[in-house]
């Protein structure tokens, strides 16, 4: 057990020294990614989100979930996969210009999955077919004022 716990302090210490060196100020940590998959690539192609989408591999799952793509992409997928509107509905990074192509969708699912992403009841605060409960809990006081 002690040799694990060894192990997490070396790569911490790896993980922290580039940002302190940079900063040149005190060994601080590094703030940690929001995604251990976030190296900053993008979705090129309609295959491409299929592949990764359909992958058993969990990083590209992920990749599947959280890249960006160019709204292009986006509209040749919904196109050309139908099956995969409701990932596409799913994915952290899709323009809301999509969202809103999507919220008409004839599956329920994927209007379901539409209706419950914050970025969409950013925009739609008024939309009423959105799930109550789900409101965005960034926004409201949180001391229930």
């Amino acid at each position: 057990m002690k040799k694990s716990a060894q192990s997490v302090d070396q790569a911490l210490t790896l993980h922290r020294r580039p940002l302190a060196q940079a900063r040149g100020g005190p060994d601080r940590p590094r703030p940690l990614a929001v995604c251990p998959c976030d190296h900053g690539s993008v979705i090129d192609s309609a295959e491409e989100f299929v592949r990764l989408r359909t992958s058993d591999d969990p990083a590209d799952y992920n990749r599947a979930a959280r890249d960006e793509a160019s709204e292009t992409t986006w509209r040749d997928v919904i196109e050309r996969f139908p099956d995969m509107r409701f990932w596409v509905a799913q994915n952290k990074t899709v323009p809301l210009s999509v969202l809103e192509l999507l919220r008409h969708d004839p599956d329920e699912n994927v209007r379901h999955m539409v209706t419950t992403k914050r970025s969409w009841a950013r925009a739609h605060p008024d939309d009423t077919s959105r799930p109550r409960g789900l409101e965005n809990t960034r926004t409201r006081d949180r001391r229930g004022k």
